[in-house]
């Protein structure tokens, strides 16, 4: 929830920017629920969506009013708030604190680390599953893929191979030499595909949810290089094993 400054005035909201893409704009007076609370929108603030749906921030009472006239049977009472944030000080253990504050209302609370609170939102875990498989199975193939075109790159190339070992490069020579071009080859295509990437990010609409994580662009460029890397290893034996003579053409 980066970006929330100080609950606004009773009766107004900061609204998350992906709403914009819907034509919400600041001052707008946005009817909430059947019953049609009204909320107006003091401003906006970044990345605070709710289960990929642009979501509205406002101050208890008026939270209240909107959740007792839309869910009567969910209705809480003055004072009471269904979800409590606690910050930790520097150094503390989320997890140990979050023991001691069960243990310090007898069993009356359920405290949860962020990532735990935000798995337990219905659909969450259910989601992340889904997309974690859709995102290693793209992986794996596009790995395959990469490792396929090297060993086949480095099959064509065998003659090119014979010859340099006729005249005189070693082994291991002729191995840096494969494993430096798959590390070229596969830096450039990462980033042509980064490159792509960004470029397609600024033509998708804002209503569709996608973040660009340095994180996660390195996980992808390690494993294209390892890919490449293993593809390219797939023919070792071979380029060790080549014999320049009948490769060639020029012995027996």
């Amino acid at each position: 929830m980066s970006g929330v400054p100080a609950p606004p005035p009773p009766g107004e909201a900061w609204a998350d920017r992906q709403l914009e893409a819907y034509g919400v704009e600041q001052g707008d007076r946005l009817l909430l629920g059947p019953e049609r609370v009204p909320v107006t929108v003091r401003g906006f603030v970044e990345d605070t969506n709710f289960l990929q749906q642009g979501g509205l921030w406002v101050e208890p009472e008026t939270w209240r009013e909107v959740l007792t006239k839309s869910r009567p049977g969910a209705a809480v009472g003055p004072g009471t708030f269904q979800v409590v944030t606690v910050r930790t000080d520097p150094g503390a253990n989320p997890e140990t604190v979050a023991r001691r504050i069960d243990a310090a209302t007898a069993g009356a609370t359920k405290t949860l680390t962020t990532d735990e609170s935000v798995l337990a939102i219905p659909g969450i875990k259910e989601q992340n599953a889904v997309f974690t498989q859709i995102i290693w199975v793209t992986l794996l193939v596009a790995g395959l893929v990469v490792a396929l075109f090297f060993a086949l790159l480095t099959l064509e190339r065998i003659g090119i191979f014979a010859v340099l070992k006729a005249i005189g490069a070693s082994s291991r020579q002729l191995i840096a030499s494969l494993f430096t071009q798959a590390f070229v080859v596969s830096g450039v295509a990462f980033a042509l595909g980064a490159a792509v990437a960004l470029l397609l990010s600024l033509a998708i609409p804002p209503q569709v949810p996608l973040q660009l994580t340095v994180s996660r662009a390195v996980f992808v460029a390690v494993g294209v290089l390892l890919m490449a890397l293993v593809g390219g290893a797939i023919s070792l034996r071979r380029i060790i094993k080549v014999d320049p003579a009948s490769v060639i053409g020029a012995g027996v």
